[in-house]
C-alpha cells in the first residue's frame, strides 16, 4: 500500500466547525521505563524507547483511528505503541482489555531503521516463523556446523561445539621484532582473575605498551566447549586450542568464502577509532572473524532463498538483531557477580554507542547459536504484540518507509499527532553506526539529508538547527490545528536547550505543561559510570494553536540566577538529589519562561550548596524524607551520619562541640566518607555549642537572595561581571563577605573602592573590616586575591566600567 493510499484510507478530514479535540498537556513521568521486555529487547539500536511508555502518550492525546505520526522513526517503538493502544471508557478511563489501534506514519533516513521498524509493527503468526526458522536450521546447519566442531575435552564427543573462542591481539615487539601475544602466559592468568594488564613484557624482556607497538593479527588463545554429553558449565569448559583447533582456524582463515557477503564497504566518519584505522580494520567485512563471516554468508544466502516474502523478512530481522554479538566487536571481559568473579569468565557483549571499538581480547561466538538465541528472543517478542494485541483476522495498520523528515509527502492539516526523538546534536552518529546492517541490506543512508551535528560531515551546530527546524516546520504543517507534538531530548550540555526553544518557537509551536522525564531503573554502562552522563529523557509537549499565536520567552540578564533558584526550590523538596537529577530540573524550570544558556552546573553546586553523599542539599538543610533509625544501627551512607548527628542534635539540643566529636567518633565510627569539619558546617555553632538550626535561621543559610548575592560578588572578582556598582554598594558587599566568611573576596574588592566617593566614617569602617579579613586570610595560611587582570576595571566617578 502506497502512503497516498494510506492516507486516503485513514486520515479523517479536519472541519474546523466540527472539530472537537481538546486536550491538557499529558503531566505523567515515569522512572521505571522498561528496558528489558520481551518487545524492547527483539532487537539491538543505539537509543529505544519503552513502546509502553510512548502509548500513554498516544492514547492521552488521540482517539482510535487517529494517525500519529513519527519522521524520526528509528526502531519503530512509536508504530508499536500505537498498535498497542487500548480502548477509552467514558469516564476517561483505559481498558486493561481489548485493544484500540491508531495507525501510525513512520519515515527515517536509515534503511537499517525501516528494515527494523518494518518487522516491529509488522506482525507474523509466531508458529509461521518458527516453522520457517527450522526450515532455515536444517539447511544452513550442516554446511555452518563443522566450522564450530571439536572435541569434548571432559568426555571425548567428537561432535561438541565451540561456543565461543577467546581472540587476543599480537603484537611486534618494538625492541626485537618477535611477535607477542597479548594474553599469553601469566598474562592470561591475570587477565583471568581482573587484574588490569597496563604493559606487555616480550621474551626478550622488552616491556612495552600496545600503543607503543605495531599490531599484527589477532590469534585465539582459549574456547569455550559446549558439549550435548556432558553438559558441562562455567569455568569447566574452558580448554586451550588443541593441534586440530588451530588446524580447523587457519584451515578458514585460508579458504574463500562462497556465498555473497558485503565486500569493501568502507567505514567512515568519527566512529573509527585511529588504532582501527591503524590496524586496517576500515571494511564492514574485517570486523568479522573469517570464521564467522562464512556463517553468516550461508545463514543470510539461505534466508534470501526463503519463499515465504513475510517470514523471510522476519528471519532477516533476526539475522540483523545479532550481527554486533557475531563482530569482533564482542569483547572478552571478567564478569563479576555479586563482587566476585564469574566462573565462565565471559562478560555480555558490549557495543559503544558511540564508536566501532574492536577490543584486544574477543569473545568470538558462535554463529548458530547466536541466531538460535536471538531467534528466541524475537519469536517471544512476536508473541507478545501478535497473540495479546493483534487478532489474526487484522490487517497491517502502520506505514513505513525511508524518507526526510524535512519533505513528507503529507497534505496540510491530516495527522492527528507527532512523537518524535530525533537525533541530539553530536550525540550518535547514526548512519556512522547503522553501516554494519546496511551493507547487508544492501542500502545505504543518503548522509547529505542526515540531521545531526557531525565533524566528519561538516554540520556544525548552527546547521543542525537550520534542519531541524524544517523538520518540525514540515510536522506543524502536517499536524492539524489545536493538535500536539511530543519531543525527546536528552543532552548533557544544557546550550542544546536553547536551540530546542528556539527551533520550536521558530517553527511556530507553544510549549504547554511541565518538562517529563523518562528514566529506568536499568542504566547503560555510561549512566552508571558518571553523573553527568544524562539518566533520563526529557520529554516536551508542544501545541500547534489554532490562531497562529506566539509564545515569547523573558530574557534573563544573568541565567545562573535563574538556575540557583530553581535548584534551590528543587533540592528543598528532594534533599540529597543527585548532580543529574537536580540538571534535568533546572533544564525542566526554566525552559517554559526563560531563554535557556550555557551554565556550569558543577561550579554553581560547589559554590552555593552542600554536598550530601552522592547529591547535594541546600544550606542548613535538615533531613526529613526518612523514618528515624535508632542509633545502634549501622550508617553506611552521608545520609545515615547526617540523620543519626541530626537525631542526636534534636534529644539532647546544644552539645559543646566536644562532646559531639565523641559521638562522632564511638557512635558513629568516624566513617572515611565523611569529614567532620564539613559535618560540623552543617549546623549551628554558638560559644563552641553545637545545634540544629532553628526553621528561620534554615531559611537564612538557603536564603536564594543571598545566594544570588554571593555568585554576583564572586563574579565580579573573577573579571565575569560588569554591570554598574557603586561604591557604598562595594562597601556593604565587603561587610556580607565578612559576614559568609569570604574573606578573600572582601580583600579583592577593596581596591576597587573609589575613596572621593564616600564619606570618611564610611571608608575606616570599611577599612578596618578588610583588615580582620586579612588577618583571617593569614591565620588560615591562604593568599589574597585580586580582580583578574585581562578585565581590570577603572575608578571613575564612584562606578565601575570595563577598561
Amino acid at each position: 500500500m502506497t502512503l497516498q493510499e494510506f492516507l486516503a484510507k485513514h486520515v479523517k478530514p479536519y472541519d474546523p466547525a466540527t472539530d472537537t479535540y481538546r486536550r491538557e498537556p499529558f503531566s505523567k513521568s515515569t522512572d521505571n521505563a522498561n528496558k528489558a521486555s520481551a518487545i524492547y529487547n527483539m532487537h539491538m539500536y543505539w537509543t529505544k524507547q519503552d513502546p509502553y511508555v510512548v502509548r500513554e502518550f498516544i492514547e492521552h492525546y488521540t482517539e482510535p483511528g487517529d494517525v500519529v505520526l513519527d519522521a524520526f522513526c528509528g526502531t519503530g517503538m512509536t508504530g508499536v505503541a500505537a498498535m498497542l493502544c487500548r480502548k477509552r471508557h467514558p469516564d476517561g478511563r483505559m481498558s486493561k482489555d481489548g485493544t484500540a489501534p491508531r495507525h501510525a506514519i513512520l519515515f527515517d533516513l536509515s534503511p537499517a531503521c525501516v528494515h527494523i521498524a518494518r518487522n516491529y509493527t509488522t506482525p507474523v503468526d509466531p508458529r509461521d516463523l518458527e516453522r520457517a526458522f527450522r526450515a532455515l536450521m536444517d539447511k544452513v546447519e550442516p554446511e555452518v556446523r563443522p566450522l564450530y566442531r571439536t572435541k569434548c575435552h571432559r568426555c571425548g564427543n567428537p561432535e561438541a561445539q565451540i561456543a565461543n573462542t577467546i581472540l587476543s591481539d599480537v603484537f611486534r615487539c618494538p625492541h626485537c621484532n618477535r611477535d607477542v601475544v597479548f594474553a599469553e602466559g601469566g598474562r592470561w592468568d591475570r587477565m583471568k582473575r581482573g587484574e588490569k594488564v597496563e604493559r606487555i613484557e616480550c621474551e626478550c624482556g622488552w616491556k612495552f605498551r600496545k600503543a607503543d607497538a605495531e599490531f599484527v593479527r589477532v590469534e585465539p588463545v582459549e574456547i569455550r566447549v559446549d558439549c550435548d554429553r556432558c553438559r558441562a558449565k562455567g569455568q569447566a569448559k574452558c580448554r586451550p586450542l588443541d593441534q586440530e583447533d588451530r588446524a580447523l582456524y587457519r584451515r578458514i582463515e585460508g579458504e574463500d568464502i562462497p556465498c555473497w557477503y558485503p565486500k569493501d564497504v568502507r567505514l567512515f566518519g568519527d566512529v573509527l577509532r585511529k588504532k582501527q584505522l591503524r590496524d586496517g580494520f576500515d571494511c564492514v567485512h574485517k570486523m568479522f572473524s573469517r570464521r564467522n563471516l562464512r556463517a553468516l554468508s550461508v545463514i543470510w544466502h539461505y534466508i534470501n532463498e526463503s519463499a515465504n516474502l513475510a517470514c523471510r523478512d522476519k528471519l532477516r530481522f533476526v539475522f540483523t538483531a545479532g550481527l554486533y554479538k557475531a563482530s569482533l566487536m564482542c569483547r572478552w571481559k571478567v564478569r563479576r557477580v555479586d563482587g566476585r568473579i564469574n566462573e565462565d569468565g565471559i562478560g555480555p557483549y558490549s557495543v559503544s554507542s558511540k564508536v566501532l571499538y574492536i577490543p584486544s581480547l574477543i569473545a568470538e561466538k558462535n554463529a548458530v547459536d547466536n541466531i538460535v538465541t536471538d531467534f528466541q528472543k524475537i519469536l517471544k517478542g512476536e508473541d507478545s504484540i501478535y497473540t495479546a494485541h493483534w487478532p489474526a483476522n487484522h490487517k497491517p495498520i502502520n506505514h513505513v518507509e525511508i524518507g526526510d523528515a524535512r519533505r513528507l509527502q503529507i497534505p496540510d492539516g491530516t495527522v492527528d499527532y507527532a512523537y518524535y526523538d530525533p537525533p541530539y546534536g553530536a550525540n550518535i552518529n547514526y548512519s556512522e553506526l547503522n553501516i554494519m546492517w546496511e551493507a547487508w541490506v544492501g542500502q545505504f543512508t543518503d548522509i547529505s539529508r542526515e540531521i545531526v551535528e557531525n565533524r566528519y560531515q561538516r554540520k556544525t551546530r548552527r546547521e543542525y538547527e537550520r534542519m531541524m527546524t524544517t523538520a518540525l516546520k514540515e510536522c506543524y504543517r502536517v499536524l492539524k490545528p489545536g493538535r500536539w507534538l511530543t519531543v525527546v531530548y536528552s543532552y548533557s550540555d544544557a546550550s542544546m536547550y536553547r536551540t530546542v526553544q528556539r527551533m520550536a518557537h521558530e517553527a511556530g509551536y507553544i510549549d504547554e505543561g511541565e518538562i517529563l522525564y523518562v528514566g529506568s531503573g536499568r542504566l547503560t554502562h555510561c549512566q552508571m559510570q558518571s553523573h553527568k552522563v544524562q539518566q533520563r529523557y526529557l520529554v516536551i509537549n508542544f501545541y500547534k494553536p489554532h490562531n497562529g499565536e506566539r509564545k515569547a520567552l523573558a530574557e534573563a540578564e544573568h541565567f545562573e540566577d535563574e538556575v540557583v533558584r530553581a535548584i534551590h526550590g528543587f533540592l528543598r523538596e528532594h534533599s540529597g538529589a543527585t548532580r543529574d537529577r537536580i540538571y534535568d530540573e533546572c533544564i525542566r524550570r526554566t525552559f517554559s519562561e526563560t531563554q535557556i544558556k550555557g551554565f556550569d552546573l558543577d561550579a554553581l553546586l560547589k559554590q552555593e550548596f552542600q554536598p550530601l553523599g552522592d547529591g547535594w542539599q541546600t544550606a542548613g538543610a535538615v533531613l526529613k524524607d526518612r523514618e528515624a533509625k535508632l542509633l545502634e544501627e549501622d550508617v553506611k551512607t552521608v545520609q545515615d551520619v547526617m540523620l543519626a548527628c541530626q537525631q542526636h542534635l534534636g534529644q539532647h539540643g546544644a552539645v559543646p562541640i566536644h562532646q559531639f566529636r565523641e559521638f562522632y567518633q564511638l557512635k558513629l565510627g568516624a566513617p572515611e566518607f565523611v569529614d567532620f569539619d564539613d559535618l560540623l558546617a552543617s549546623f549551628k555553632v554558638e560559644a563552641g555549642r553545637l545545634r540544629l538550626p532553628t526553621p528561620k535561621e534554615q531559611e537564612e543559610l538557603a536564603d536564594i537572595n543571598r545566594l544570588r548575592t554571593r555568585r554576583h560578588i564572586r563574579r565580579v572578582v573573577e573579571g565575569k561581571d560588569l554591570r554598574y556598582v557603586d561604591d557604598k554598594s562595594l562597601c556593604d558587599w565587603i561587610a556580607f563577605c565578612y559576614r559568609e566568611e569570604m574573606f578573600a573576596e572582601a580583600v579583592a574588592l577593596f581596591p576597587l573602592i573609589n575613596d572621593t566617593q564616600l564619606d570618611a566614617d564610611t571608608y575606616r569602617a570599611t577599612e578596618d573590616v578588610v583588615k580582620v579579613c586579612r588577618k583571617r586570610l593569614k591565620e588560615a595560611g591562604e593568599p589574597e586575591r585580586r580582580a583578574q587582570p585581562q578585565k581590570a576595571r577603572a575608578k571613575r566617578d564612584g562606578k565601575l566600567f570595563e577598561a
